[in-house]
This record gives C-alpha cells, structure tokens and sequence, in this order.
C-alpha cells in the first residue's frame, strides 16, 4: 500500500524538526515502509538518512517525486 493520496505537502514537509521519523513506501518491493529520520530542515529543503543508507537525503519540500510516498510516522 503507498502513500499516494494522503503524501505530504510542502507546508507539512517545513513544519519537520530534526528528530522526526518519516515512512517511504513507494509500493516496490524493498521500498515499502523505509523509515527515514529528520536531521535538519532548511528554507527550500530536508535533509533525512534513511534506515538503509549510509548517506543522507535532500528533499526539497515541493519534490512531488519524493513527497508523494512519504509521511509521518506516527
């Protein structure tokens, strides 16, 4: 099951402090409930490490391709 439908917005990606968790799931195999932390949260952008990468991420808060399958794990 993806994300797609209820995937964060630009507003809600601003909103993260460092310490929050995030969920991908895209709905490929091995890409379904990666759970990703917030290391920090600039203007424009994220910055996570995701469980199963040794380097971080940047995600700008409007990049639909990755907001789209990510959320807030609660």
């Amino acid at each position: 099951m993806t994300t797609k439908g209820t995937h964060m917005n630009a507003d809600q990606m601003k909103s993260l402090t460092s310490g929050d968790i995030l969920v991908y799931d895209d709905g490929r195999a091995g890409h379904a409930g990666v759970k990703a932390v917030v290391l920090s949260n600039h203007e424009n952008c994220v910055i996570v490490q995701f469980e199963d990468r040794a380097d971080t991420t940047t995600i700008k808060h409007d990049e639909v391709g990755w907001t789209e399958y990510l959320k807030r794990s609660h």
